[in-house]
């Protein structure tokens, strides 16, 4: 399940919030739900990377496509960039994918050309997704890891790599998601997920 910018991820935010026992009951703002005294516990980051010195590779992981995630990627990318590295191990595994517009972002940071993907909408039109201009690590030797974990986002950026022949794919079938939702807010504060393209 790939989602648009204004869709929400289906998994716990990674900004996750504890009441404090003094606060009093929580109260409502708008659509969120706010506690008068928050303390923030840690929060998790889309992507983390280290170096294996042995093999002179970087491991870059990959954890979910939420909002700044190619933020993250790119400082992580400058920095692997100073590192003496000759090879990207780009980690997709257990990634259940996110934000359509982060997943094109981030693929587009390995992709000097050419489309990302292309989006078929229900009158059965295809659209293609262009790379985005301006990737850091275009030229840089890959290896992408996959797992039945890895869908939605993470089989957009999985499948792009290896179709412009820039990365090797290794690991498992992925879950095989394929379709863009969009959200459609309801009056009562909830909202309707829908897909309308794959």
């Amino acid at each position: 399940m790939v989602q648009t910018p204004n869709s929400k991820l289906s998994e716990p935010s990674p900004n996750s919030l504890k009441n404090n026992s003094h606060a009093g009951p929580p109260r409502t703002i708008g659509r969120s739900l706010v506690a008068s005294v928050c303390q923030r516990s840690q929060v998790r980051k889309s992507v983390t990377w280290r170096t294996l010195p042995e093999a002179r590779a970087a491991h870059l992981r990959i954890a979910g496509f939420e909002e700044g995630t190619v933020n993250e990627l790119r400082k992580a990318l400058a920095q692997i960039e100073q590192k003496p590295t000759n090879a990207i191990i780009l980690d997709l595994r257990n990634n259940p994918g996110g934000l359509l517009n982060e997943a094109v972002a981030a693929a587009s940071q390995f992709l000097g050309h050419g489309n990302v993907l292309l989006v078929k909408d229900a009158q059965g039109r295809v659209k293609p997704v262009p790379v985005e201009n301006g990737g850091l690590a275009t030229n840089i030797p890959m290896a992408v890891l996959v797992n039945d974990g890895s869908a939605s986002g993470a089989e957009i950026v999985a499948g792009a790599l290896p179709d412009a022949r820039r990365a090797l794919l290794i690991g498992e079938t992925t879950f095989g998601t394929g379709t863009v939702l969009q959200e459609f807010p309801l009056r009562d504060g909830s909202a309707l997920l829908l897909a309308v393209e794959e």
